[in-house]
């Protein structure tokens, strides 16, 4: 049997071609722009535990009015069960008001507590906003990271199944035998290029058999008579095409791209496992359902990102990071609290008025009382000013409770200096992790190009029986591993600016 081969020259290019199966098939969707600024926003207006502290810092808001208050006036009832006599009459009832004031600019000074404490909670609340972005943006970048990772696995099943599919007739064809037969083999890749063999009954159907099961092709030739020399050459480009090496050419070449689909296929269904989980989580950060869909950006992109430089930005951490300037409200209402603690041992002041209502006494038979003031006086209701000062003689407590406040002051500013200190390390790591992600992204995708060049040429070899199928597997697992590197590095770069990001609390 003589085994022909037709093939156009361009079949050389067709295994290439089939790398265009990597590529965005033309029926997929357009581009959905990325709403990560969207659920950024619906995060601030949703998130049970931030609208929690934003209401404590409302309700902090309210103490400021509380703190520059006087205290309420007093007022004292007194009433005779059996009216006191005097001279002036007879004492039924006293009514005393009595009006408290602390020292000048104490309350002054309790308000200017109550303000940095309400300060406090809202630099508070403030981190709590900035870490909400954070989790936010982590979350939906690792979303993004595995369904790009997805994506790539699903792109190589699919480049796979192709090649499963050629190395499939090609064994087929291989088995070929008998007088008469033939064997077809199309392949179609994603730009519809296809190769096309047929195999007739000849005189060297001996070196199309020999070279189906991996004979040297110079064994076959030798085999062929010169009357077939034409069959001869047929066969020989036929083998070229069959895969004249039984590694290519045999039913474990079918075998092993079999299993690295199945190990594939399942690395897909843990991504999306993966995914459904991140995006439930990502949903709960939203405050909606954990099913929700999400809209993702076809293609992960870096963040855009100019740093300023790094005596500037550290310059910035002071005026801008939550965290220091809670802590700086915390040492001023420290301070505050010792001004109006000062304020506090001094005298306390009050101004009151006594009312006391009166009868008349009869006086007929009192002499002593018969005189014309006397007599006018008779049943005159009297009214008192009073004048209330406080001794505040027992001073330890006073010096105690100073001596405390201070102490909270220098401990305020330790633990600023010590956040400071924290926060400028963070950002300088944060910064090393940017430029380090920024090279390993540039580093990957240029991999990744490489290795998409690998391919095509390794297939080309393939074609031409100078590369096995091993090297061709071999070489699409290493562009997977790039894509895949690729996607993580610009995840990690994402990060890193977001990091930064929250450590500069920018404005949303």
């Amino acid at each position: 049997m003589t085994l022909n081969i037709k093939y156009r020259p361009a079949a050389l290019l067709t295994f290439a071609v089939m790398l265009a199966a990597l590529l965005p098939s033309p029926a997929r969707s357009a581009a959905q722009p990325d709403s990560l600024a969207t659920y950024m926003e619906a995060a601030a207006r949703s998130n049970p535990q931030l609208r929690a502290q934003f209401l404590t810092y409302q309700a902090a808001l309210q103490r400021v009015p509380q703190a520059g208050a006087f205290d309420d006036p007093q007022i004292d009832f007194g009433f005779f069960v059996k009216p006191m006599t005097d001279y002036t009459g007879k004492r039924v009832l006293d009514i005393k008001v009595m009006q408290m004031f602390p020292w000048f600019g104490t309350r002054k000074a309790a308000r200017s507590e109550a303000t940095e404490m309400a300060r406090m909670d809202y630099e508070a609340f403030r981190r709590q906003r900035d870490q909400l972005f954070l989790d936010v943006k982590t979350a939906w970048i690792n979303i993004a990271r595995l369904n790009e990772t997805r994506k790539s696995v699903v792109e190589n099943i699919r480049l796979l199944r192709v090649l499963q599919q050629l190395a499939t007739a090609r064994f087929g064809t291989a088995g070929v035998s008998g007088s008469s037969g033939s064997a077809s083999v199309s392949t179609m890749s994603g730009s519809g290029a296809s190769v096309s063999a047929s195999a007739s009954a000849s005189t060297g159907g001996a070196m199309g058999a020999m070279a189906g099961m991996g004979a040297p092709a110079s064994s076959a030739a030798s085999a062929s008579t010169s009357a077939a020399s034409s069959s001869t050459m047929g066969a020989m480009s036929g083998g070229a095409m069959t895969g004249g090496s039984g590694s290519s050419a045999s039913l474990s070449s079918v075998l092993r791209i079999q299993l690295e689909l199945n190990e594939l296929e399942n690395q897909c269904r843990d991504l999306e496992s993966q995914i459904a989980t991140a995006t439930a989580a990502f949903n709960t950060l939203l405050n909606r359902p954990t099913a929700s869909a999400l809209c993702l950006p076809d293609t992960l992109l870096r963040t855009p990102f100019a740093a300023d430089s790094l005596t500037a930005a550290l310059g910035e951490l002071g005026t801008r990071s939550p965290m220091l300037r809670m802590l700086s409200a915390d040492a001023e209402a420290a301070r505050a609290k010792l001004k109006m603690q000062k304020k506090m041992s001094l005298p306390m002041w009050g101004v009151g008025l006594q009312y006391s209502l009166k009868t008349s006494r009869d006086m007929g038979s009192d002499m002593t009382m018969s005189g014309t003031d006397m007599a006018s006086m008779n049943g005159m209701d009297m009214v008192m000013p009073m004048l209330t000062v406080t001794l505040p003689i027992f001073r330890g407590k006073y010096k105690a409770e100073q001596r405390e406040t201070q102490l909270r002051i220098e401990a305020a500013e330790a633990q600023c200096l010590e956040m400071r200190n924290n926060l400028e390390l963070a950002y300088v790591t944060a910064r090393q992790q940017l430029a380090d992600a920024d090279r390993d992204v540039q580093l990957n995708e240029a991999q990744a190009s490489l290795a998409a060049t690998a391919c095509d040429l390794a297939v080309q070899e393939m074609v031409t029986e100078r590369a096995a199928l091993d090297d061709v597997l071999q070489a699409y697992r290493q562009l997977l591993d790039y894509r895949l590197r690729r996607a993580t590095s610009i995840a990690d770069y994402n990060l890193a600016v977001a990091k930064i990001e929250n450590l500069l609390s920018s404005d949303f």
